[in-house]
């Protein structure tokens, strides 16, 4: 997947019961914004049991599971994919949180 602006494979979850169970993998690529393995931008929803196996690049910022979350369960996830980020920010798992992400 490749794409300029932000890129995620869901981009705006709300009020998801949750996304379970998924493993992904390939490349997604952002040329001109944010990238996240799975989910762009998520509000209260859970993320399950996933895994990021993807080579993610981001031009800004870039994560292997979820990109910006508010009152979203990170539970049990894991990022195994190379996360390259041409701006400020890379992380593994999630990039921009609230008081209410966990990840167990």
């Amino acid at each position: 997947m490749n794409r300029s602006g932000n890129v995620a494979l869901f981009m705006n979850i709300y009020l998801a019961k949750e996304i379970k169970n998924l493993t992904i993998s390939g490349h997604i690529v952002s040329t001109g914004g944010n990238a996240a393995g799975i989910v762009y931008s998520g509000r209260a929803t859970g993320i399950i049991n996933c895994v990021n196996k993807a080579k993610i690049e981001g031009e800004t910022n870039a994560a292997g599971i979820v990109y910006d979350h508010q009152d979203t369960h990170v539970i049990r996830c894991g990022n195994e994919g190379e996360i390259i980020c041409h701006g400020s920010n890379r992380e593994g798992i999630w990039y921009i949180c609230d008081v209410w992400c966990f990840c167990y």
